[in-house]
């Protein structure tokens, strides 16, 4: 994912000594802090070994006015914790019950994406721009573009849809079909979305933050659902929040909607 854009890989360790020095205690992305069973001692020693670990690695320095951490580490790190937008992504591969996770991040001019390649592990990615981060985000969970699908277009309300898509994992097509068609759905995009839920597809979830008016927080919600096939979108129904407005789309469309809600 980073290929030639500026990237840094922290232990979990190195991360909390990081936030520590920028005055923060969390970023999304970073689970359960593993200094909360320490106590104030073990903490200390803990953050004085993982800035030992980053002076080693030239990622902090230490002169007469105190520590300096390296400007990569402060564009990185700090557009998360300082973040005025982000996506938070979970996804599901096929046949997979452990979600992978990616966090994309917009601070000023800053564009980060924050992975999990292991558990102990964090990468820091910084793009050019949103679209970058989004194209990574969408190549990471292997969305790929799938041919042109009739535009279809579903309101169907969140229980209902997942009943069908639980009869539709069970292999219970023509029961999950009676669930959608019983309440006025088009019979063709009902019958594609059934087999696409039946299909083991990849699934993934997105959070979308930014700041709003008067330093409101605005979100919106997004979930992508996609076979060999075709690829399904999302997203709460303005009119009915209790219902999903769930239309085919495409990788460049998903991409375009997610570049440009940040505006």
């Amino acid at each position: 994912m980073n290929g030639a854009n500026p990237s840094v890989l922290l232990s979990t360790e190195e991360l909390l000594a990081v936030l520590d020095m920028l005055q923060a205690n969390f970023i999304p992305g970073l689970d359960g802090d593993i200094a909360q069973a320490l106590s104030s001692q073990e903490r200390q020693l803990m953050l004085t070994t993982a800035r030992h670990s980053l002076l080693a690695r030239e990622l902090l320095r230490e002169n007469e006015n105190g520590a300096a951490l390296h400007r990569r580490i402060m564009a990185a790190v700090g557009a998360c914790v300082y973040s005025q937008g982000a996506i938070l992504a979970f996804h599901w591969p096929p046949k997979s019950g452990q979600p992978s996770r990616f966090f994309g991040h917009f601070q000023g001019n800053e564009v980060v994406a924050h992975t999990r390649p292991k558990e102990i592990l964090h990468r820091f990615v910084i793009f050019d721009e949103r679209a970058a981060l989004v194209d990574a985000l969408l190549e990471a969970f292997e969305h790929e573009p799938t041919p042109p699908a009739p535009p279809w277009k579903l309101a169907v309300a969140r229980d209902l849809l997942a009943t069908a898509r639980s009869d539709a994992e069970a292999g219970r097509l023509d029961q999950a079909m009676r669930v959608l068609s019983a309440h006025g759905q088009s019979d063709p995009a009902v019958r594609v979305l059934v087999q696409t839920f039946a299909a083991s597809p990849r699934v993934t979830i997105l959070q979308l933050l930014k700041q709003g008016n008067e330093k409101s927080a605005l979100s919106q919600t997004m979930t992508l659902v996609q076979d060999k096939r075709y690829l399904w979108m999302m997203l709460p129904d303005d009119e009915a929040r209790q219902q999903l407005v769930v239309q085919t789309s495409s990788v460049a469309e998903v991409a375009n909607y997610l570049t440009h809600w940040f505006d």
